[in-house]
């Protein structure tokens, strides 16, 4: 579902909603094992975040970031 919400999102331009797919996306791949993917995800979903100004959740994710460091 996430993925389709990312398709809407991106259609419409919503940065806001792309970054919270992005950042989903993240921890459904993280809960599947897949760090790269998960590291990936949430990689788009800070610089997204940092774009529109989002603090709270660029320190959310950054922390979900450190967690899964090699």
């Amino acid at each position: 579902m996430f993925k389709k919400t990312l398709e809407i999102h991106k259609k419409l331009g919503d940065q806001e909603g792309l970054a919270n797919d992005y950042a989903n996306l993240g921890s459904v791949y993280e809960q599947r094992g897949d760090k790269k993917k998960a590291r990936e995800y949430w990689e788009k979903a800070v610089g997204l975040y940092k774009k529109i100004g989002m603090k709270p959740e660029i320190k959310k994710v950054e922390g979900l970031l450190e967690e899964i460091k090699d």
